[in-house]
């Protein structure tokens, strides 16, 4: 080209174009959405095998160890007394109000995260799209043309 870099062919990218399309096209949109079904699907289906097992075998009405009550917790902030379902007891509740702070933090947190993040991939598509559209090497140029011709297929 001009002598001051060595001069590569697109034919010298095709390979990493077609890597780079299996990831990039219509076909993972349609995967991801059979995949959420077919999880949502799985998760109904397993509950109600574990039902139908536990009928089985007749351990309906045992306790698990998932569903036995944390002695040791106890609830500082409030001293409302409901009556439990469950247990048959009168038992502590929080109340949606004393739940808004810890809501609060947990929103403050996860939107900081997620402006991280799409300020993080706005800064690099807009470096790399300034690299690609910068008039100081044609044969750059020509290779971001190439990816992003690749991109919309």
């Amino acid at each position: 080209i001009d002598g001051t870099c060595s001069a590569s062919f697109l034919s010298d990218y095709c390979f990493t174009m077609r890597i780079t399309s299996i990831a990039n096209n219509g076909a993972v949109i349609v995967f991801s959405i059979i995949m959420m079904l077919w999880l949502a699907l799985f998760v109904v289906f397993w509950k109600r095998h574990q039902n139908t097992t536990a009928h089985t075998w007749g351990t309906t009405n045992s306790r698990s160890a998932s569903a036995e009550v944390r002695r040791k917790y106890t609830l500082t902030k409030t001293k409302e007394l409901r009556f439990n379902s469950v247990t048959g007891k009168r038992e502590q509740h929080i109340t949606c109000l004393n739940r808004l702070p810890q809501y609060i933090v947990a929103f403050t947190v996860v939107a900081i995260f997620l402006m991280v993040a799409c300020i993080l991939t706005l800064t690099i598509n807009i470096n790399f799209w300034s690299i690609c559209f910068s008039d100081s090497d044609q044969h750059q140029h020509l290779l971001c043309h190439q990816i992003h011709l690749s991109l919309r297929h």
